[in-house]
């Protein structure tokens, strides 16, 4: 019930802060060093958006760098942007579905919020995003910081939501994948490419490899 909280908490925030999307990552239950998105409003491509930070790219415009970053030039900005895919054959438009988060969406300016626990690791991540040049004045930034202590007052609560949440497949995964009698090492498998090299990626990998076969 806290994470639907927190998705109907982004779907105000828009409205109020006149951003065009919001996006918050929750640090894994399971593996502590990635993190899932699991709350998200104002997104025109979604199906992108799921799963955990891959390539590392992403996860570098993600999770690494300042606590905070209020940028109201975007496109133009290093720290919120990935490396472009050069000499597509495809129009315009189709393009768009391969670029960059900031490319897909359009997007001009951008804030995102670092939080950080009691043992000084990264925990939770929020992006307020304008389709529109914002100059992020005082009186815009008190508002995203208050929105982002909201979504983070019960952190420890929602962990454990997504902890049960996530146990019940990631259990039949990793039995699929043990009675397949596939080594769970998959890293030498060009389709790591596309699954990662997480430690999820290899099991969800191992219980699905069989199917296809």
């Amino acid at each position: 019930m806290l994470i639907k909280t927190l998705q109907t908490k982004l779907e105000k925030a828009i409205k109020c802060l006149g951003a065009s999307s919001c996006t918050f990552y929750l640090r894994d239950p399971y593996w502590t060093n990635d993190f899932q998105l699991i709350a998200m409003s104002g997104v025109n491509f979604e199906e992108p958006m799921h799963g955990f930070l891959s390539p590392d790219c992403t996860r570098k415009v993600v999770v690494e760098g300042a606590k905070e970053i209020f940028s109201n030039n975007t496109p133009h900005d290093s720290r919120l942007r990935e490396p472009q895919l050069a000499n597509i054959s495809l129009n315009k438009e189709k393009q768009e579905l391969f670029g960059d988060f900031v490319k897909r969406e359009k997007v001009r300016s951008s804030a995102r919020l670092i939080s950080v626990d009691c043992n000084d690791q990264k925990d939770a991540v929020l992006f307020v995003n304008y389709s529109r040049p914002e100059s992020f004045d005082d009186s815009m930034q008190s508002k995203i910081h208050k929105l982002f202590s909201e979504l983070c007052a019960n952190l420890p609560s929602i962990q454990r939501e997504l902890h049960e949440r996530d146990e019940k497949w990631l259990s039949i995964a990793t039995r699929m994948s043990l009675l397949s009698g596939y080594d769970l090492n998959v890293a030498d498998h060009e389709e790591t490419y596309f699954w990662g090299h997480s430690p999820v990626a290899r099991v969800l990998y191992a219980a699905v490899l069989p199917l296809s076969e």
